[in-house]
């Protein structure tokens, strides 16, 4: 009879290796029943585990939780085997954004597996990456780093310092100095990752390429411009000679990283025709409604708006709008990034009903997802205030610029570079309405704040001057 379960069993791994999902199911469902009749209490935990596997692939995440537990509750809680089905339900519940209860499961199996007299480390390491991602979605960042330090260290004993499961760990906690602003150390972590990658698999493979256009991504964000744009060169050239097919995603996104990169070194046209080499590999790799196309024709149709070319950013907006409200619904983030454009577009053209509607609605989408005091709801509340004032709404107008300091002031302190910029468009507009002692003193803080400590006289000087309307923004 274990034969005929062993058969069972190897029939399910290999039909869900070869992506045959249902015979996966039908021979897991077969292996959990004979083990079952025989009474075989470990053959039934391991079934069980391999049928949630299989309903996992198969998206049933409803039967993958069902037979995880059972696995689990099977097993019991002081057996060593149970820290597959308990690793496998904490990844699926991360799949599902049920961080808090990944991370409990990830706990009990790092726990659990740190008791065993020897430990296998490299299961531990990969353990406690899912304890690590898990514990980043909740935004504790200082943990995640001590997490993913204790995997570089496990690997490394276990597989050795070249190995390259080790270097994407690497790249990942480098991630996290440079989400600190710690620019250089997280560079050397990455030239480090560089090094393995080069040792273990070649300076020609994907994986040094993606290593190199994080590098890039590092130098970008600190403004060196100058030293990520032949890194993502580079890194596009690696990949187009690793014979991929023309139309892999990978190079679209390092394509549209390069695009982003002439952007913010003003360089145009360069970043137009990245962007739209990007968009047509992304549409036959990814299809017309991919939320990466529509992300690349969002960012290509920002460009022509700040070029003026207002047709051709409308039609990119009103495209990319349209795929995201098909693909994500109507009340995603994402859908709310590209009324916000499109109303951008709209105001400039002086059609302020219609830029009024969709900034509205943006706003409501980003008020229902992130809360009503969140930094993101700042940009819709600053941009509906603009379009107030230009139709001469003038007190509503005020008031979302008031809100709009005050969350920023909660969220981001009263010194920050964005509460700053939301005090002078509030200042602004109090000057416009003649509110000039008030104006003055928000205009004294934008400069303190983004200048230096300034005389408030500097702030008067703005208060009696001739002042325009706020400056919508695009993202």
């Amino acid at each position: 009879m274990p034969r005929e379960w062993d058969a069972l069993n190897r029939k399910t791994i290999d039909f869900l290796k070869e992506g045959k999902f249902q015979e996966a199911l039908e021979s897991a469902n077969e292996a959990v029943e004979l083990a079952r009749r025989i009474g075989d209490r470990r053959h039934l935990a391991v079934g069980l585990n391999n049928l949630g596997e299989v309903y996992q692939a198969i998206g049933d995440f409803a039967g993958a939780e069902q037979s995880l537990l059972a696995s689990i509750d099977v097993y019991g809680h002081e057996d060593a085997e149970t820290f597959t089905p308990l690793h496998s339900l904490a990844a699926l519940y991360a799949d599902l954004k049920r961080h808090a209860e990944a991370e409990a499961l990830f706990r009990r199996e790092v726990s659990g597996r740190e008791k065993q007299p020897s430990a296998d480390s490299a299961e531990l390491a990969w353990g406690l990456l899912g304890l690590a991602e898990s514990v980043q979605a909740q935004g504790r960042n200082d943990e995640v780093r001590r997490h993913l330090e204790r995997v570089v260290a496990l690997l490394e004993k276990s597989s050795g310092e070249a190995h390259p499961d080790l270097g994407s760990v690497l790249v990942y906690l480098a991630g996290t100095y440079q989400n600190e602003k710690r620019w250089e150390e997280a560079r050397n972590i990455l030239r480090r990752a560089l090094k393995l990658y080069e040792d273990s698999v070649g300076s020609g493979s994907p994986a040094f390429a993606e290593t190199l256009s994080r590098l890039a991504e590092n130098y970008l964000a600190e403004g060196i411009v100058q030293a990520a744009e032949p890194l993502l060169e580079q890194a596009i050239s690696i990949l187009k000679a690793c014979r991929l097919p023309a139309d892999d995603p990978g190079i679209a996104r390092m394509t549209e990283k390069l695009a982003l990169l002439y952007l913010k070194s003003g360089q145009n046209d360069k970043a137009d025709q990245r962007l739209k080499e990007a968009i047509v590999i992304y549409g036959k790799a990814l299809g017309e409604e991919h939320p990466a196309l529509a992300q690349a024709r969002n960012t290509l149709g920002e460009s022509c708006l700040s070029q003026g070319r207002t047709d051709e950013a409308r039609q990119l907006f009103e495209t990319s709008l349209k795929a995201r409200e098909a693909a994500l619904g109507t009340n995603h983030p994402a859908v709310a990034q590209s009324l916000n454009n499109l109303a951008v577009l709209l105001g400039s053209n002086g059609q302020f009903a219609d830029a009024e509607s969709l900034h509205s609605r943006a706003l409501d989408i980003r008020r229902k997802h992130f809360g009503q005091r969140h930094p993101a709801v700042t940009q819709s509340l600053e941009n509906l205030a603009a379009i107030y004032h230009e139709a001469g709404k003038s007190q509503e107008a005020e008031d979302l610029l008031r809100e709009a300091v005050a969350i920023l002031e909660e969220n981001m302190g009263k010194d920050h570079p964005s509460t700053a910029l939301a005090c002078f468009n509030l200042g602004t507009l109090l000057a416009a309405r003649n509110k000039r002692l008030e104006s003055a003193e928000l205009l004294w803080r934008y400069r303190k704040i983004l200048v230096g400590d300034q005389d408030r006289q500097e702030g008067k000087k703005y208060a009696d001057g001739t002042l325009g309307g706020k400056q919508q923004r695009a993202t």
